[in-house]
């Protein structure tokens, strides 16, 4: 029993590091095309 509660931890830490990773190119994104007009203007 406790090894099926290990697993599902062990999904839930994998979904959110994935989450977080998936933020974290959102926002390098956002703050890439910022510099860019930034620098345009």
């Amino acid at each position: 029993m406790s090894i099926v509660i290990r697993q599902n931890i062990a999904d839930l830490l994998t979904v959110d590091k994935a989450a977080q990773a998936a933020s974290g190119l959102f926002y390098a994104k956002i703050a890439a095309q910022a510099a860019f007009f930034t620098q345009k203007s």
